[in-house]
This record gives C-alpha cells, structure tokens and sequence, in this order.
C-alpha cells in the first residue's frame, strides 16, 4: 500500500520496499503510480482510506494471510471480507 492524501492505495507486492512515484492524473480523477517511470498502477482517487486493486489483494493475501490456499479460497475471502475495508 502507498499514502497519498491520507488514503493507502494498493501496488503489487513486488514493489514492496521500492520507492515508487505518484502523481494525479491530468483530469484529477486517478492517482497514477510509477516505478522507474513506468506506469504500474492507476486507482481512483477517493476518500476511502483503503483503495484495493482486485489482484493486488490476491497477491497480498496469496503472500501472507492466506499462503498455500486455494484460488478459490482466497476469492472467497475478498468476496465475504474485503468490503469491510469500506466502512473505516
């Protein structure tokens, strides 16, 4: 996850520890996220302070939380949980 604006927005997992770059998209509708001036990811901006991409949430639990699951369970997971994260 990145800060900007006081929101987290998710990146895939190979980034952690990277320094990457933000910047708002020209019609300030997305922040924009680089890695060596690549783009990598795009969310829309929002106030919800956590902002998932659907992959990234699979890599980060396939990683961590849910390591040695099934695709299956891990879909599950995000379908019954994840939209929790909506109401902080």
């Amino acid at each position: 996850m990145v800060n900007f604006w006081k929101c987290k927005y998710s990146i895939d997992t190979k980034y952690i520890g990277e320094q990457v770059t933000l910047e708002v998209s020209d019609n300030e509708k997305h922040v924009q996220i680089y890695y060596n001036q690549k783009l990598i990811r795009s969310h829309e901006l929002t106030t919800q302070q956590y902002n998932y991409n659907y992959q990234d949430t699979k890599a980060i639990l396939r990683s961590d939380l849910m390591n040695g699951r099934s695709e299956d369970d891990i879909e599950q997971f995000i379908s019954k949980n994840l939209s929790a994260y909506d109401q902080v």
